[in-house]
């Protein structure tokens, strides 16, 4: 159960969210993008999709409507209704890599629906489930038996391999997807991916590696390219999961005792951890990893920190969704069905 504690026990602003604000005038340029600073100043689908997201979330349409006009002018892809992934102002073209990467088409999408939905706008509507419709065309792939979602349109798939990070599967809004399509596909792509991951969890403490390879036979393993971590990009597994309401021990567990084992200790959640040797990283987790542990397994001591605008790009991403993800869910138990 998450802490009435957590972020203050109201889940109605009277007013806009102070840390909505300073990540606004750090994160987003006029023109309506989203940039890290960290990674020379690069602005992607996620960027854009994170922000249009909490744009919504806090009732903010002057900056919902230039990150999204920023979005469609400059990311936009000829063929289809994905985007491509990556925008950087050092390079010319801009954009020299057309691939997608799935979370941010996702949402994106999920963002157009809630903004649609909240301001009664068809086209935002429509938008996202031309997206979605890409998605489902592009992205999605049956895998001996297992629906599972590509990280992209090109370069992840073929008949013996493919790549899958975990993180890619936005749970929540995979629920409102059903919702606004219930023959659309995303219950069951939400079911597979729910048993995906409990399929591929390892080491120690049992915990998602950011990515995961699928034989063509459905065989999974840790994928050999990457880290073998759970870390900056599987960390939002659980945040997605109790956030999409799959809040069972038995799906959530290890990263709940994981952290609760930390705290026991005294100790702040590492920024990674091995999941061959158990090694930690030589480093805490930022603010924006200990939100998420707080919000999943209920230990609110984290937001005594409260949030800083020094934060780097990602970590005051992650505060925010964690913010957002804590409201909606108390606001959830607290909605009679």
């Amino acid at each position: 159960m998450v802490s009435s504690m957590f972020f203050g026990a109201a889940s109605v602003r009277a007013a806009e969210d102070p840390a909505w604000a300073a990540f606004r005038a750090k994160f987003v340029m006029a023109e309506g993008r989203v940039v890290d600073f960290e990674d020379k100043k690069v602005s992607h689908t996620e960027g854009q999709g994170y922000g249009m997201l909490l744009a919504v979330a806090n009732d903010d349409r002057k900056t919902f409507d230039a990150l999204w006009n920023w979005t469609k002018a400059n990311l936009s892809r000829k063929d289809d209704y994905l985007f491509s992934w990556a925008w950087r102002p050092d390079d010319k073209p801009h954009v020299k890599d057309k691939n997608d990467a799935t979370d941010g088409d996702i949402l994106i999408a999920w963002a157009l629906l809630r903004a649609g939905q909240k301001w009664e706008v068809p086209e935002f509507v429509s938008a996202s489930r031309d997206i979605r419709g890409s998605i489902r065309d592009k992205l999605v792939k049956v895998i001996a038996g297992r629906t599972v979602l590509l990280p992209g349109a090109a370069g992840f798939h073929n008949k013996d391999q493919t790549e899958i990070s975990l993180s890619y599967y936005i749970f929540p809004a995979f629920n409102e997807f059903a919702k606004d399509e219930p023959q659309g596909g995303w219950d069951k792509l939400a079911h597979d991916g729910v048993e995906l991951i409990l399929d591929a969890r390892y080491g120690r403490y049992v915990l998602s590696p950011d990515w995961i390879e699928i034989s063509g036979k459905g065989e999974l393993r840790i994928a050999t390219q990457w880290p073998a971590q759970f870390g900056f990009g599987s960390v939002r597994v659980p945040l997605y999961l109790v956030w999409g309401g799959v809040s069972s021990m038995d799906i959530i567990g290890p990263y709940v005792n994981f952290w609760r084992g930390m705290a026991m200790q005294d100790k702040a959640p590492p920024g990674w951890v091995d999941l061959y040797t158990g090694a930690y990283a030589p480093f805490e987790a930022p603010l924006g990893i200990r939100a998420i542990a707080a919000f999943v397994s209920g230990t609110p001591n984290v937001t005594m920190l409260g949030y800083s605008d020094k934060e780097p790009y990602y970590s005051a991403v992650l505060f925010l969704l964690s913010q957002l993800a804590y409201r909606e869910t108390m606001q959830a138990k607290l909605t009679p069905q």
